[in-house]
């Protein structure tokens, strides 16, 4: 899933902080343009039934040689998932992580190929990052509630946490109609190679 913006505690990783953590490191010459558009990547991971997640994003840090720097934050079992669609075609993710794991990781490129190579990461770093905002491990630390702004509907976001057999306790706030508490998603299987998809809510079932 693509999101727009993380924020945890009073610190906020998006675009925009990332373009200019890629200018203060490749310096602010003329026509400066980073090789790459920043993004902020989000994986659903699921083992028996137990959901965690997973956020990647990463800057621009070296023209000679291109060089990336990246960050991964893996989230081991939340609780307090909330979803709220605020508009068309964005979604609110908040939540209270349980156990996480930052690692910082190094992308060469590739010019032969003109592409990325694979991150090298490292679990264990714990040096200051220009991915990282200041005072960020600290909030980390706090176990702080996460917000992800996902740049999906409301509808995508909980069709792919089925699709993943992960079980979604959510309170549903849909900005068209009122809210709505909802206790459970499920997937409705109408018999044909695919899956019909809806959301049963104490107001009735809404069909995508």
């Amino acid at each position: 899933m693509d999101a727009s913006c993380f924020l945890l505690g009073k610190h906020r990783v998006d675009k925009d902080f990332l373009k200019q953590a890629s200018r203060t490191s490749c310096g602010e010459e003329a026509g400066f343009a980073s090789l790459c558009d920043p993004q902020l990547q989000v994986k659903l991971v699921c083992s028996s039934g137990e959901a965690g997640l997973v956020y990647e994003w990463g800057a621009q840090d070296r023209w000679r040689p291109i060089h990336f720097t990246k960050a991964k934050l893996q989230i081991l079992g939340f609780s307090g998932l909330q979803l709220e669609e605020t508009s068309k075609n964005r979604t609110s993710l908040r939540l209270l992580p349980g156990p996480v794991q930052l690692s910082l990781g190094s992308q060469a490129w590739d010019s032969k190929a003109s592409r990325c190579k694979a991150v090298k990461w490292d679990a264990g770093a714990r040096q200051d990052s220009l991915v990282l905002p200041s005072g960020f491990r600290e909030d980390l630390a706090c176990e702080s509630p996460h917000v992800l702004m996902l740049n999906h509907d409301i509808w995508k976001v909980c069709w792919l946490w089925q699709a993943h057999n992960c079980c979604l306790i959510v309170v549903l706030a849909v900005a068209t109609r009122a809210v709505m508490y909802s206790h459970f998603t499920d997937a409705v299987h109408d018999g044909s190679h695919g899956t019909h998809f809806s959301i049963k809510t104490d107001q009735g079932l809404y069909p995508r």
